[in-house]
């Protein structure tokens, strides 16, 4: 039981971190047409 809560939790950190750096190329690619 305790190795199926640790997979799950590791997809659910997984899934979080792959957002996060999504937001942050989006934001790289919006900042610069916004200061121009």
């Amino acid at each position: 039981m305790l190795n199926d809560q640790m997979q799950i939790i590791k997809l659910i950190l997984n899934a979080e971190h792959l957002q996060i750096i999504i937001a942050i190329r989006e934001i790289q690619i919006v900042l610069p047409m916004l200061v121009l």
